[in-house]
C-alpha cells in the first residue's frame, strides 16, 4: 500500500472481535439522536453488515511524521445512515476531520433484532502509519519481558494456561493498546498482564530503513508465575 495511503480502520463490533486492541463498551441503554433505542451488537440478532469502508488518505499524518489512531464512537442507523458521531480520541494535523468524513461514507446492512432492522453503536478504529507484521521489513524484537505477577485468585485455582497478548509497539518505545484477541484471561488476571506488558522493552519495527510502530503479540505462561 502506497505510504500515503497508509491508514487502515477496524470496526469494533463486540469484544471478542479478531484485531482488536481495546474494545470500548457502549451503554446498553443509549439512545440516538432521534431518540431511537441504539444496540450493542450483542444484543442483536443480526449485526450490521458492513459492505463499503472508505479509508482516510492521510497525507498529513505522513507529511508530519504522525503515527497513532483517531477513534469514533458512532451509530449505524436502522435507516442506513452513519450518524451521532463523537470523537473518543484524535489527532492533529487535521486527521480526526479526515477520519470522521470517511466514517460519514460507510455503507452498511443494518442490524436487524427480532425481525426488524434496529440501530447498532460501534467504535471506529482509524490506523495511520501503523503496521502488522507481515507489513515491515523487520519486525520487532523483544528484548525484555517481565512476567506478569500471578492473583492470589489464579494461584488458589491453580492456573496454568497460555495468555496471548497483543499491543501496538510504538516507534518510540512505547507500548500502547494493550489487549487479548481470544478474550481476557480469568482470575483477575488482565491487569497483571497489562501492567507486564507495558514494561516490555524491544526494537521497534522498521519499514524502508526508518523505525515504524507495528501490531505485535507476546505470549506469556503463568505456569510457573501461579505455581
Amino acid at each position: 500500500m502506497n505510504n500515503l495511503r497508509r491508514a487502515s480502520i477496524f470496526f469494533i463490533l463486540s469484544c471478542c472481535c479478531p484485531l482488536v486492541v481495546t474494545a470500548q463498551s457502549v451503554n446498553t441503554n443509549q439512545h440516538g439522536s432521534n431518540n431511537e433505542r441504539v444496540y450493542k451488537a450483542t444484543e442483536v440478532t443480526q449485526r450490521a453488515k458492513i459492505l463499503s469502508r472508505p479509508q482516510p488518505i492521510g497525507n498529513s499524518a505522513v507529511e508530519n511524521n504522525v503515527d497513532g489512531s483517531v477513534v469514533l464512537r458512532a451509530v449505524l442507523s436502522s435507516t442506513g445512515e452513519v450518524r451521532d458521531i463523537t470523537v473518543v480520541e484524535g489527532l492533529p494535523f487535521g486527521l480526526t476531520e479526515e477520519s470522521i468524513e470517511a466514517a460519514k461514507m460507510i455503507r452498511f446492512k443494518p442490524a436487524v433484532k427480532d425481525g426488524r432492522l434496529v440501530s447498532q453503536s460501534v467504535i471506529l478504529e482509524y490506523n495511520f502509519n501503523i503496521y502488522s507484521e507481515d507489513e515491515v521489513d523487520k519486525k520487532v524484537v523483544i528484548i525484555d519481558k517481565p512476567e506478569p505477577v500471578c492473583t492470589e485468585e489464579a494461584r488458589a485455582n491453580k492456573f496454568t494456561g497460555r495468555v496471548t497478548v497483543r499491543a501496538l509497539l510504538m516507534r518510540n518505545g512505547e507500548v500502547r493498546r494493550i489487549g487479548f484477541p481470544a478474550g481476557e484471561p480469568p482470575y483477575r488476571l488482565a491487569g497483571s498482564l497489562k501492567r507486564a506488558a507495558q514494561l516490555i522493552k524491544f526494537r521497534p519495527a522498521e519499514k524502508h530503513g526508518r523505525m515504524v510502530s507495528q501490531y505485535g503479540a507476546v505470549e506469556y505462561d503463568l505456569s510457573s508465575a501461579c505455581k
